[in-house]
């Protein structure tokens, strides 16, 4: 059995909101999604991994990876091939292709953020269960390589989110900070801001524009400042860099209040130009990232429900504690 049950098409009388393009019906929760060319790769709260076939909307592949429930699934890079998946457990897997376990490591990590990777998959990020501290492994061996803390880590609390772009790691913190580490120089951080007066319950990064948001509703964009690239690395440490200094920092820049509670997960398009809001109503949320305009609301799962948002190309494909798998294409 496929586990799924497919819908052509939803509801369309839903007021102010565009209904998906096609709907998956599983028969447990899907909790975390990725991308693969021509493949979704779900994982589910049972612990199991499935491939998705997007041309025919069927599964091709499925495996159980972790006892407990998938918290992330990550797609290697060509070369390397295969999976890293995470598991509420506390374990980290990878993967081959065709669904044979490489190897298997034990990590402290906290039951909700998100491992992350670097853009040549070589190395990963996950927030560990004390004293704040971020993670990096190295993912062929799954073994920690070090570990970012932050200044005054007691006043941050646990990390709650993570994202790359290019040698840059920024972690969201439990007491609404955001704090920038530098992948090459780990033993000090880049600089911090206090965006939110509650947790960082999403972050997301493309270009020079950080977003955020926090059960206070609002979503901040903020402008990212980085250090310039130095021509060789040294093993010493950065120097000081602070929010206040002109050429490095977190500006923020504008901020979108919005109706319902919170945001539980940002995505940029790879293109930049919009952004996607997967809100705690169920609800989708389209913006323009250059004028935070809202551009359409995407309707299709339960309130409170959503666990995950997949953004390529022109599509966008939304998951909920509802069952559904659900896929739109925006133009």
């Amino acid at each position: 059995s496929s586990g799924i049950n497919a819908e052509w098409p939803l509801r369309r009388d839903l007021r102010m909101s565009v209904a998906p393009d096609y709907v998956l019906r599983c028969q447990e929760i899907c909790t975390s999604m990725e991308r693969d060319t021509g493949h979704l790769v779900a994982g589910f709260e049972s612990g199991q991994l499935r491939v998705y076939d997007t041309s025919i909307m069927r599964p091709t592949a499925s495996w159980q990876c972790h006892s407990q429930q998938v918290l992330s699934v990550r797609c290697l890079a060509s070369g390397m091939g295969g999976f890293l998946t995470q598991g509420r457990e506390g374990q980290l897997a990878l993967w081959d292709p065709r669904g044979t376990v490489v190897r298997r490591g034990p990590v402290s990590s906290t039951g909700f953020c998100r491992v992350s990777l670097l853009a040549d998959h070589k190395r990963c990020f996950l927030a560990l269960d004390e004293n704040s501290k971020v993670s990096c492994r190295e993912v062929a061996t799954l073994q920690e390589l070090f570990f970012f803390q932050p200044k005054d880590f007691n006043k941050k609390g646990i990390c709650w989110n993570t994202a790359v772009q290019g040698d840059f790691v920024y972690a969201g913190y439990e007491s609404g900070h955001v704090v920038l580490f530098d992948d090459r120089y780990p033993k000090q951080q880049v600089c911090e801001v206090k965006l939110h007066d509650d947790i960082i319950s999403a972050l997301d990064v493309s270009g020079d524009t950080l977003l955020t948001s926090s059960p206070d509703s609002r979503i901040i964009a903020s402008h990212v400042s980085l250090p310039p690239e130095k021509e060789e690395e040294t093993n010493g440490p950065r120097p000081s860099f602070s929010v206040s200094d002109q050429v490095v920092g977190i500006t923020v820049k504008g901020e979108i209040t919005l109706e319902c509670r919170s945001v539980g997960h940002l995505r940029t398009r790879p293109d930049g130009r919009l952004f996607v809001a997967g809100c705690w109503d169920g609800g989708v949320r389209l913006f323009s990232r250059k004028s935070r305009k809202l551009l359409a609301m995407l309707r299709a799962h339960d309130p409170e429900t959503i666990t995950d948002l997949v953004v390529y190309d022109n599509h966008i494909i939304s998951t909920g504690r509802d069952k559904r798998i659900a896929f739109w294409t925006v133009y």
